[in-house]
């Protein structure tokens, strides 16, 4: 009897066992969702300069040493988004939920709700690429302030940000040109560079970017 009952509790025991390693292979060949999460976002903003580029490419209304210079510039923002993403990772900066790694530095940002608001930056980039998501959150604005003062010299917003806060690219004297999507449905006070005779906005035709650059006087180009 005692030799049936350690039987029976043996077999009880070696069907737990199978359980559970199976539970432990379905697991394994699950995806990581930190990995899927990183991936979209790369994507998004992939798509996002490759559409830049061809709306530039049929741009008639450009100069050709202008619509040159432009393609070059995004073209070059395009590698080096790709070149990024076959470097190893960074195991200190893994684990930080509070911002999303960019070449030289973090995005910093408030959440409302499932949005998130950029406040700041900061790496010493001087050609960025404002996401349109970090880490699984939509970007819904940029805020007051967020890049003021910062050396850069370009700067393309991501499609599906909406606002544009004050000062947002102020006391940025190298700062050339934004790249503005029509998304944008608001922008601030003084948001650019007034000291850059050269600054330039880049936007669709008909957009609120383009009127904005309008009523202000700002030099403006569409894409």
């Amino acid at each position: 009897m005692k030799h049936q009952n350690v039987l029976i509790l043996l077999s009880i025991l070696l069907t737990f066992a199978c359980l559970f390693s199976s539970c432990n292979a379905d697991k394994s060949i699950l995806p990581d969702a930190d990995e899927t999460q990183s991936t979209n976002e790369y994507d998004l903003n992939i798509q996002a300069l490759e559409n830049q580029i061809l709306a530039l490419q049929q741009n008639q209304q450009l100069s050709e040493l202008e619509r040159q210079k432009e393609l070059e510039h995004l073209q070059s923002l395009l590698a080096q988004l790709k070149e990024e993403t076959t470097k190893e990772p960074d195991d200190s900066t893994s684990n930080n939920s509070d911002n999303s790694a960019t070449p030289s530095g973090k995005f910093l940002y408030n959440l409302e709700g499932e949005d998130a608001i950029i406040t700041g930056y900061t790496g010493t980039e001087e050609q960025m690429v404002i996401p349109a998501m970090i880490d699984g959150y939509a970007v819904r604005e940029i805020a007051d302030n967020a890049f003021s003062s910062k050396q850069l010299k370009s700067v393309i917003i991501t499609n599906g940000i909406t606002k544009i806060g004050w000062f947002s690219f102020q006391n940025c004297p190298s700062l050339a040109s934004v790249t503005i999507p029509n998304s944008i449905e608001s922008i601030g006070y003084s948001a650019f560079p007034s000291q850059n005779k050269n600054f330039t906005v880049y936007c669709q035709s008909n957009s609120f970017a383009q009127q904005y650059a309008k009523s202000y006087g700002i030099p403006h180009a569409t894409v």
